[in-house]
């Protein structure tokens, strides 16, 4: 049985909630202006998508093609995310994050110069001009070391394997922090904290195949929803490619970019190279080069009416690609073949994952989401990016709106005092858990999220449709009393606190799952990141609006409204 009697309580200025790039930005700057930061983060420090970056992050410094500046990037932003892009949000971004590119190289990042005074930026698909800022070797290693690093050198409290459940308000309906548990521990935590700042990333594991750390799981967004905060463009999801098969490399990046750049082609179970339908316009005639939305539908959208492999995905035929990648694309290959799949001879499977949430907490440009006390950065928010992603945005998006939260966390922590947890927090915690701990008779931890990742997939993923999103959405309503039968299999603490957290996880993805789906509903047109099969043309006349989650009366319940674009007054500079 879990011991339920020992709750410590922690005391800060910020709270800082995720490990990853934004949560560490805004550490950082909550630290530099003088508060008393504590990280915390469910796995070991430090964690999250963002280790996962391999190309490099965008930034208009113009030092390849001295046309480019943040102007000319805020454009392509708003085109590439189809026009519901928040523009203030945007153009913060591109402009912010020229200062923040200087300011992380200068802690010993390694970006490739050309010059003394210059960085190699390459470019990327769909884009106009080369912004796309590299190391020599991947990017998401060396920036998490020396965002880790900085974290260390000023001495900024951190907690490993903290899972938090929930916000927690007091009577005025302010965050004034969290709770959760040290599932290694067994020990459970309440923070008290005058500024609570939420960086959890995305929410990948709704499906089975994915390309990011299993503990990614939307937390922050049921956490947010159930506090009461607002979310936007949940519906709105940057899918890319990943390996379906073999079995061995599932998850495996496609390095699609790679292979594509040499000649790669995608095939349906026909031989067809079928791009050119959802890609006629392309370059050249190679229709597989296009932003990944339009690549990515393309596949949805084979793999949904019945021209997808066995193992619902699409061939990736590489054949004469791989000596053109060279080095590099012999290793590959040197990995497929370890699985059994001779690149050299034959295709692999490629499917779509989940890779960037675009939708999230609604955040306006200084970090405040809609709840006092409660702020937000990186992959957790929504808006800046509307319905698709550019390549490189998603690191650029943690850089600047990390850091301006953190700052904002920090200069507002300053004009509170300390809160106190509000009486019934311990026991309502107690009472919660204890009700998961003698559940009995239904699923194991494990066949509860196979469940819910399988509903996702067949009926609220990529390519959606009103019969299919109905059944999704009812299905998760039934998972969701299902869930209080789900029981805890081992009998040694530290694993029965490991599967509590993994059934909460599973809970907080119906939650993400049903945000989704009820914004897909709702979207009766196709857009970006989210393809309705039954409405499969772009409807800009009354469709280019931003949709807004929320928590309805009815426990589990989701509503939502529509609301307009925020505009942004944006002039190009004055001619040199």
């Amino acid at each position: 049985m879990l011991n339920f009697t020992q709750f410590d309580e922690l005391v800060c200025d910020v709270l800082v909630i995720g490990g990853g790039v934004a949560g560490m930005m805004a550490a950082h700057e909550a630290h530099l202006a003088g508060a008393h930061v504590m990280l915390l983060t469910k796995s070991t420090f430090p964690a999250g998508s963002s280790s996962m970056a391999r190309r490099g992050y965008a930034a208009p410094l113009g030092h390849v093609d001295s046309r480019d500046n943040p102007y000319e990037h805020w454009k392509e932003i708003i085109s590439g995310g189809y026009g519901i892009n928040n523009q203030r949000l945007a153009r913060i971004m591109a402009e912010e994050v020229i200062e923040r590119t200087y300011t992380i190289d200068s802690w010993g990042l390694g970006l490739v110069k050309i010059d003394v005074d210059k960085y190699d930026q390459e470019y990327s698909p769909g884009e106009i001009y080369p912004r796309l800022l590299h190391c020599v070797s991947g990017m998401g290693k060396p920036l998490m070391k020396i965002l880790s690093t900085r974290v260390k050198e000023l001495g900024i409290e951190v907690h490993n394997n903290s899972f938090l459940v929930d916000l927690l308000k007091d009577a005025t309906g302010t965050v004034v922090g969290a709770w959760g548990f040290k599932h290694r521990e067994g020990k459970f935590i309440a923070i008290r904290a005058k500024s609570t700042v939420l960086c959890t990333g995305g929410a990948p594991q709704l499906h089975r195949i994915n390309d990011s750390p299993p503990q990614v799981t939307g937390d922050g967004y049921a956490m947010g929803l159930r506090a009461g905060a607002e979310l936007i463009d949940m519906e709105m999801i940057d899918y890319v490619l990943t390996t379906g098969w073999p079995e061995k490399m599932e998850g495996y990046g496609s390095n699609s970019h790679t292979f594509l750049a040499a000649g790669g082609q995608f095939l349906n179970r026909d031989g067809e190279r079928f791009m050119k339908r959802y890609n006629p316009d392309a370059k050249d005639g190679v229709y597989e080069n296009g932003h990944r939305s339009v690549i990515n539908r393309g596949i949805g959208t084979e793999v949904f009416e019945g021209r997808g492999t066995d193992h619902g995905c699409i061939y990736f035929d590489v054949r004469d690609a791989i000596g053109a990648v060279g080095e590099k694309g012999e290793n590959i290959s040197r990995a497929f073949k370890n699985a059994g799949v001779d690149l050299h001879k034959e295709p692999f499977e490629v499917c779509s994952c989940p890779h960037t949430f675009l939708g999230g907490l609604r955040i306006d440009e200084h970090g405040h989401t809609t709840l006092p006390g409660f702020y937000a950065g990186g992959e957790a928010t929504g808006g800046v990016h509307g319905s698709n992603r550019l390549a490189g945005a998603a690191l650029a998006d943690s850089f600047v709106f990390g850091s301006r939260t953190g700052r904002t966390a920090a200069r507002e922590a300053a004009e509170r005092k300390s809160p106190a947890i509000p009486k019934s927090a311990a026991e309502e915690v107690r009472a919660s858990l204890a009700q998961r701990e003698s559940a009995s008779g239904g699923m194991s931890p494990e066949a509860f999220r196979l469940a819910l990742q399988e509903n996702v997939y067949n009926n609220i993923g990529q390519v959606r449709s009103e019969e299919r999103l109905l059944k999704g959405l009812a299905r998760l309503k039934a998972l969701r009393q299902e869930a209080h039968s789900v029981y805890l299999e081992s009998e040694a603490e530290p694993k029965r606190f490991k599967e509590l957290m993994n059934i909460i996880e599973t809970e907080n993805l119906i939650d993400v799952a049903s945000m989704i789906g009820t914004s897909a509903l709702l979207r009766t047109e196709s857009r970006g990141g989210h393809v309705r099969y039954d409405f499969s043309e772009q409807d800009d006349e009354n469709w280019k609006v931003n949709l807004v989650a929320f928590k309805g009366e009815k426990p589990g319940e989701v509503r939502t409204r529509i609301d307009a674009i925020v505009e942004e007054n944006f002039s190009a500079p004055a001619p040199a």
